[in-house]
């Protein structure tokens, strides 16, 4: 064998690095061309999480609604930068089709409903009433599973009324079994306060965690992509 036909060897079996897409941030649905209905979401959990599974070496694929976070200054495969849940839905499927990531986790606080119809203009604010009507908006995270079957999913719920360790372990299990998903997550908006995120990570391996900050989410989320051997412990619903 030749020293070429050697290099070209080894380069052929070169490890494909670990592929990511991450949505995050809020998304945004248009009652005219000046109002908008959107959620409680600044994109800094996905930025950190962004962050972190870069520096541990992986091609991250971000999906990012309207946020002040610097994702651009990230080290990212593709950035795409959405404002509305169909554009978001679209961008997400158009990464996984392009390129087949490993896995995709849905960080992005989605609309559940959009208004059925987008007045053109502004409408006067001299109007005694508007009734609007809402529809649902697409489930990017099952449509990923619908058409992508492969990709590992990790989804995030976030709930109002803080639950008991019991009842959050039953919750998690329905989601991870009814859903098909690799892991998910689980928190409480009255809880996030300041750098405080209180977080349940739950795997459908069994293995779970309680993490309290971005940066614990972010770091337990980077080793459960790059090192999924270290899943396993099991499954306890017992206490509170």
């Amino acid at each position: 064998m030749t020293w070429k036909s050697e290099v070209l060897k080894k380069k052929s079996k070169k490890k494909r690095p670990i592929h990511v897409v991450v949505t995050a941030g809020p998304t945004r649905a248009y009652f005219d061309r000046v109002r908008y209905l959107s959620n409680y979401s600044t994109g800094a959990l996905g930025f950190h999480l962004s962050r972190a599974l870069t520096k541990s070496g992986i091609e991250v694929l971000a999906v990012v609604g309207p946020t002040q976070q610097p994702f651009s200054k990230l080290p990212l495969k593709k950035l795409v930068e959405v404002e509305t849940a169909e554009q978001m839905a679209a961008a997400t499927l158009k990464l996984c089709r392009t390129f087949k990531p490993d896995y995709a986790i849905f960080a992005a606080a989605v609309l559940d409903f959009k208004p059925r119809k987008v007045f053109s203009g502004k409408v006067s604010s001299q109007k005694r009433n508007w009734k609007i009507e809402l529809v649902p908006t697409p489930k990017i995270i099952d449509q990923v599973g619908l058409l992508y079957p492969k990709i590992k999913r990790i989804g995030f719920k976030l709930e109002w009324e803080p639950r008991t360790r019991n009842e959050i372990l039953r919750f998690a299990q329905d989601l991870l079994i009814r859903k098909q998903l690799h892991a998910v997550c689980l928190n409480f908006l009255p809880q996030i306060k300041g750098g405080s995120h209180p977080l349940w990570l739950v795997t459908g391996k069994g293995q779970v965690k309680k993490l309290l900050n971005k940066d614990q989410i972010a770091k337990a989320l980077a080793n459960l992509v790059t090192r999924p051997e270290e899943e396993g412990a099991s499954l306890n619903v017992r206490g509170k």
